[in-house]
């Protein structure tokens, strides 16, 4: 959802109502009754709009993200006055908030060295799970990647990682079978999640460490040391 936040917010101020002194963006959300958030995008005053002859890539990435990564909805209008757009985040996806205790505490470490730590990194975003690998890489660690709920148990099932990070929202399911798997196994674990304080975690797993997302590469460092230096329950 924050690409395509950011993507339309690009294309306002380049290309759109906010790209002229007079213009004006106004954006409001309301919850549907099946529990869903339409959020609705308005912009006034810019350069007229028209219909674009093809699909351009930020439209293409807009309707990526929000029907095939979340299963929602995305109806852009190009009216003359300014573009219209209506986002549809289904319901699994619009929760209630995450206790504050259990997110991660800032800590005063410097950068982590994670020389000879494996670590699993569950995360069904393409961009994003590469700019994980990098980071965690630049720090020493080896990282084995996994897309969805069945190759992270496939991997489980080969080796066994000294920590895994999980992204707990995988399209239209969970990544809670593979915290189960890693309970199981005695391998910690923490949970990375765009979706902020608004995540609802099962209540087997609501002391489990959660590192927001977007996260900088020192932020993600020391919360991996902090779950390593947690004493075994």
């Amino acid at each position: 959802m924050a690409l395509v936040i950011h993507e339309m917010m690009t294309n306002a101020a380049k290309y759109g109502a906010l790209s002229t002194p007079g213009g004006t963006l106004g954006v409001s959300w309301t919850i549907r009754d099946d529990g869903s958030c339409s959020i609705e995008w308005l912009e006034r005053g810019g350069p007229t709009v028209s219909e674009p002859s093809a699909q351009g890539f930020g439209t293409k990435l807009i309707a990526s993200c929000m029907e095939y990564d979340l299963g929602g909805e995305a109806d852009m209008r190009f009216v003359p006055d300014g573009l219209q757009a209506t986002l549809v985040i289904p319901a699994a996806y619009v929760v209630a908030e995450v206790p504050r205790d259990t997110v991660l505490e800032e800590t005063s470490a410097q950068n982590a060295d994670l020389s000879g730590s494996h670590i699993l990194v569950v995360e069904d975003q393409a961009l994003i799970a590469m700019e994980i690998e990098d980071t965690l890489r630049a720090m020493g660690a080896t990282v084995t990647l996994a897309a969805h709920v069945r190759d992270a148990l496939g991997v489980l099932d080969q080796a066994t990682p000294n920590l895994a990070l999980l992204d707990f929202n995988l399209g239209q399911g969970t990544s809670e079978e593979i915290a189960v798997r890693l309970s199981d196994l005695g391998i910690p674990f923490l949970f990375a999640t765009g979706y902020g304080d608004r995540l609802v975690i099962p209540e087997r797993f609501q002391d489990t460490p959660i590192i927001g997302k977007p996260f900088e590469g020192r932020e993600l460092g020391r919360a991996i040391l902090q779950v390593l230096k947690r004493p075994a329950i």
